[in-house]
């Protein structure tokens, strides 16, 4: 399980870089950024943005299913 938490982690960590890296490029869309700014978070933009892409990823493997590898390992 904790396998497939810290490839969760990794991959929200390499798409957060990438979406910071590139953020300057999408700004000026007017249909994803009307005001020209992105939003403002309580967190700052980066942790705000790792847990959102964590929790994305998190569809990949169902919590029920953490639940019956557990079974079949023990």
């Amino acid at each position: 399980m904790m396998v497939v938490i810290g490839t969760q982690a990794a991959l929200a960590l390499v798409c957060d870089v990438f979406y910071n890296m590139t953020l300057d490029n999408f700004l000026g869309l007017w249909y994803l950024y009307p005001s020209k700014q992105p939003k403002e978070f309580l967190l700052p933009s980066w942790v705000a943005s790792w847990f959102t892409f964590f929790v994305l990823f998190s569809n990949l493997m169902p919590i029920s299913l953490y639940a019956t590898m557990e079974v079949c390992n023990f």
